[in-house]
């Protein structure tokens, strides 16, 4: 299980290092240094094997020396471990290394003095980034002509390697000015070839909230961060911007992190194979049947949606729940026992989709009146109720995929979480100081549509339900927009946990879980491939067959969208990122766990 922690609480880690456990700073600053510097040559290894310098080839008898390297660094300690990474490449042979300062010097910190003062012990300049601008100094090559700010061509040539020491985890202000200009200059060269490695964070990322705080930060190709990865980099503009993240260890102990209900709020955490290894989920007993391994009620489809309901019994099954029973429309029997015969179908009428609940008491939590709930005979609370004691105890319902927006959506969804609540209070797991939900509920699509609308639903839900919505159903869920949820989503995802004690994964490109205690997951297993239609089915499936077989904690929350992500990586790598479908997401599942489990 990896830690994800905030900038804020990664300057208050360095603090307990230094001044509490007695770790002097510049040997934290000294292993910082070393890791950046390693990565640097190893780029620069790569480009003398390959022969593809960005100066338009190398020698075959080229050595160290014909790598050009730039470091622009900041007046704080980020840019003192860049000058020091300097200092450790020029030492190694790397001599065409040159280091840019942008910043005053009355602002420059205790360590980067001490640095500077290395580097000029080499004969080496620390040049001034503005004042080389204007000289026309060996900075990368950023245009042909003046750009838009005025900025005159400079640069003799291109770098191979751009170390960014800008800006740190500290930054939280817009940068502006000569700040902006260093980036751009660094950006722009990259667009020319050259490689960049940020030291612990790009600069111009809010290491926190991933905001930009300049027009465009440095677009790293390597992040190379110190003791554990920030959460900025995962949430808004940081995902996709860091690069390859490197977490390298600089001699911080094990048990360094506060457990503080305030540290506790800048912790999050990210799951690994090995967590999903502990499942031993390849494995099957011996001695079980099917029921062991769950019987799976899925209230799902409308005329002209089987697919999604399909994509969630699939998944299900694929993941290895022992029976799936579909509880739907009689239009969609012959397709789903036909798409999917390992299934059973159990029909809820077959004009229901059409009718309309206008009579009288329609406006009550249930939607509970009996010329509606009997039309044709085919569906009535009773018919729910026993698919739910069908699935007996530690079952699960999924409801909502492909349901519609119809009065039967809202009759099958308000009937069946009045019906799951019931049958919990009354048929329970443990004692009844210490009982469990004997079914659990996994709702997704349509289903949240309802409950938004009937936001009473939610009181029924706390303690055996997930909910799974994309960003614009929980907007739906919550009244927030959009734009909001997008900058704070774990923000936003713990406070709905915490208010309404029901458990959700917010799905987007990096997904949010939270949990008890201010433990909350984030997951980027996945792949664009998930953005496809079906794929939010296929996780129902998955995590509806996980809770059955692992039982409902967060963990087995985070792991089922672990799982879901890395089948699209499956899946992708044999049809594309374009050509994969919901259904190859679904059909991929075994072969992810087994590649985890490798």
């Amino acid at each position: 299980m990896k830690e994800i922690i905030t900038g804020r609480l990664a300057k208050r880690i360095d603090g307990i290092a230094i001044n509490e456990l007695g770790i002097p700073s510049l040997k934290l600053m000294d292993s910082a240094a070393e890791a950046v510097a390693d990565t640097a040559k190893e780029a620069a290894v790569r480009i003398m094997t390959t022969g593809k310098s960005i100066n338009g080839g190398l020698k075959e008898d080229s050595d160290k020396s014909d790598i050009s390297i730039r470091v622009f660094a900041g007046a704080g300690n980020n840019g003192a471990d860049g000058v020091l990474c300097a200092v450790k490449l020029i030492k190694a042979g790397y001599t065409d290394t040159e280091v840019y300062f942008c910043g005053k010097e009355e602002k420059e910190s205790p360590e980067f003095k001490i640095q500077k003062a290395e580097l000029l012990s080499l004969g080496k300049s620390l040049h001034d980034f503005r004042k080389a601008l204007g000289e026309k100094e060996t900075l990368p090559e950023v245009d042909d002509n003046r750009d838009q700010t005025g900025s005159p061509e400079c640069g003799e040539k291109n770098a191979d390697i751009i170390i960014d020491a800008l800006f740190g985890i500290g930054l939280t202000r817009e940068v502006k000015g000569d700040f902006s200009e260093c980036i751009d200059i660094m950006n722009r060269a990259k667009e020319r070839g050259a490689f960049i490695i940020s030291v612990d964070v790009p600069s111009g990322l809010n290491s926190d909230t991933g905001e930009n705080m300049c027009k465009r930060p440095v677009a790293a190709d390597i992040t190379v961060t110190f003791g554990y990865a920030k959460t900025g980099f995962y949430m808004g503009y940081g995902y996709g911007n860091c690069g390859e993240i490197r977490v390298k260890d600089i001699g911080y102990p094990e048990g360094i992190l506060p457990e503080d209900e305030e540290s506790r709020q800048d912790v999050l955490y990210m799951q690994e194979d090995s967590d999903i290894q502990a499942m031993r989920l390849s494995e099957r007993d011996i001695r079980a049947n099917k029921s062991d391994y769950g019987k799976l009620v899925i209230a799902a489809g409308s005329e002209g949606m089987a697919g999604a309901a399909f994509f969630s019994g699939l998944a299900a099954f694929k993941t290895g729940a022992g029976m799936v029973k579909y509880l739907g429309p009689e239009e969609n029997r012959g397709i789903l026992q036909i798409l999917l015969p390992e299934a059973m179908y159990d029909s809820a009428g077959e004009d229901l989709t059409e009718l309309s609940c206008d009579a009288e008491g329609s406006d009550e939590l249930s939607c509970d009146n009996e010329a509606y709930a009997k039309h044709n005979g085919r569906i009535t609370d009773e018919k729910i109720r026993n698919s739910i004691a069908w699935a007996g105890r530690r079952g699960c319902v999924v409801l909502g995929p492909g349901l519609g927006r119809s009065e039967y959506a809202r009759y099958m969804t308000e009937t069946v979480i009045r019906l799951l609540y019931e049958y919990n209070n009354s048929v329970h797991e443990g004692s009844a100081e210490n009982k469990k939900p004997a079914v659990y509920l996994v709702a997704d699509g349509d289903a949240l549509n309802m409950i938004s609308e009937k936001k009473e639903l939610l009181d029924l839900l706390k303690g055996y339900a997930v909910l799974t919505p994309h960003v614009g159903e929980m907007s739906r869920l919550t009244g927030k927009s959009t734009e909001e949820i997008k900058h704070d989503p774990v923000g936003i995802s713990r406070k709905f946990f915490n208010d309404t004690g029901i458990n959700i994964i917010l799905k987007d490109s990096v997904s949010v879980i939270p949990g008890k205690n201010s433990k909350t997951y984030i997951n980027t297993s996945g792949n664009a491939a998930l953005a496809k239609a079906g794929s939010g089915d296929v996780l129902t499936g998955i995590l509806g067959a996980l809770i059955m077989r692992e039982g409902f904690s967060e963990e087995t929350i985070a792991s089922a969208a672990y799982i879901h992500g890395r089948a699209g990586v499956m899946a992708a790598e044999r049809y594309g990122l374009n050509g994969t479908l919901a259904r190859d997401i679904a059909e991929a599942v075994p072969e992810a766990v087994e590649d985890i489990n490798r």
